[in-house]
């Protein structure tokens, strides 16, 4: 499924836009065992569902400058229904 993420040193952030109801966020709460694609790479890590995190503050995180940012926030809400951050935690 692509996905747009925020990586850092130890892994990355994602946003469920559908929150647990989306399919990929079914199979995370069946096996949280995931595969990501950073640049060239595929890294494999751990994921959690973060319900504490504030989704508007982490899809500014996405932003390439911080111009963009308000675009990106009213892109991300325009498409959720439900959306809850989750956090990869590399295993490698």
């Amino acid at each position: 499924m692509p996905v747009a993420a925020s990586f850092d040193q130890t892994g990355a952030w994602i946003i469920s836009q559908h929150g647990l109801k989306a399919g990929w966020a079914r199979n995370i709460s069946a096996d949280p065992r995931v595969r990501i694609r950073q640049g060239q790479r595929w890294r494999s890590g751990i994921a959690e569902f973060r319900p504490e995190d504030d989704v508007s503050t982490r899809a500014a995180g996405f932003a390439t400058s911080r111009l963009a940012a308000p675009l990106i926030v009213s892109g991300f809400r325009a498409l959720q229904t439900d959306p809850i951050s989750v956090r990869i935690t590399f295993t490698e």
